[in-house]
């Protein structure tokens, strides 16, 4: 082995260290919770009063447990028509309200069993 194939060869392993020592000790991380959802939503959004768990989890701050929350609140006969309503839920507070708001459709509910719980565009959504 030639000194320049020896130099070569030493560099790629060199480069080749530094790549994965890189990637472990900078790994991807996935956002937060609170950070899942910060784009504004496009097209559809989520009416409160038919969603299931599993719709109501991709709200930003909603996770299995107030999910289930909400869709308790419901079967004891609350109806989303506003904020104040869905911070009646346990565990709800102003703050989870504003981050879900412009998500969520506040509407006296429609039986729509074929929706999912998600709302056509043309009902206001922000800009």
């Amino acid at each position: 082995m030639s000194v320049s194939t020896k130099a070569f060869t030493l560099l790629l392993g060199a480069c080749l260290l530094v790549v994965l020592g890189w990637s472990v000790w900078h790994p991807y991380q996935r956002p937060h919770d609170g950070e899942r959802s910060s784009a504004k939503p496009v097209g559809l959004r989520i009416d409160l009063n038919t969603a299931g768990a599993e719709t109501l989890e991709l709200l930003p701050g909603v996770g299995p447990s107030i999910a289930q929350n909400i869709i308790r609140a419901r079967r004891e006969g609350a109806v989303f028509t506003s904020p104040d309503d869905l911070e009646a839920v346990k565990f709800i507070g102003p703050s989870l309200t504003s981050r879900v708001d412009a998500w969520v459709v506040y509407d006296e509910p429609q039986p729509t069993p074929s929706s999912g719980g998600l709302s056509a565009a043309g009902k206001g959504l922000p800009e």
